[in-house]
């Protein structure tokens, strides 16, 4: 169990990816479906995009996550689940926070887009496969807009009328003033 680490865990936070036992997803589900989704691993149908999300998320990387924004990614392991590091961010409440809507609506995102996209290779050639993509983007988006002041600096300089140094010329006779 993500939470509490109970050995005995046979739900999902299809929202999270994580595994739970029965007492911390009955927590979950008092959270409500559009905080954590709670699936069980056994009894529940489960559709693809489901399914690569607990493939793209998993315990390990949501403790990791947690870990990183000081939110207590680690457990005393007992059914409390009280948080041991010196934040002050409950069990539950964690999941009610901003950071966690970031991981949630971007592991959705990303299942999304998997599902989309055919065959699943794995994670990390999705991770490869997303990182790779975020890098053309980041490209076309500098070159592009290399391109478009090269067109503006092209578009003035054709606008612009050019000054050349020419010889005098006399006017012919009766020209002027005529």
């Amino acid at each position: 169990c993500h939470d509490c680490h109970n050995g005995s865990a046979s739900w999902a936070s299809v929202s999270y990816g994580i595994i739970l036992c029965l007492q911390c997803s009955g927590k979950h589900r008092g959270l409500g479906v559009n905080c954590s989704f709670i699936k069980s691993l056994t009894l529940d149908s489960w559709k693809r995009k489901e399914i690569l999300c607990m493939l793209e998320g998993g315990n390990e990387q949501l403790t990791l996550f947690f870990d990183r924004h000081q939110m207590g990614g680690t457990t005393d392991g007992g059914a409390g689940g009280n948080v041991t590091s010196s934040s002050n961010v409950g069990v539950v409440a964690r999941y009610r926070t901003k950071a966690a809507s970031f991981y949630r609506q971007h592991l959705m995102i990303h299942a999304k887009q998997l599902a989309e996209g055919g065959i699943y290779e794995g994670r990390e050639a999705s991770r490869r496969s997303s990182s790779s993509k975020q890098q053309r983007k980041s490209t076309n988006k500098s070159s592009s807009g290399k391109c478009r002041k090269k067109s503006r600096e092209q578009q003035l300089t054709q606008q612009l009328p050019t000054v050349t140094e020419k010889e005098s010329v006399e006017p012919p006779c009766g020209a002027v003033g005529a």
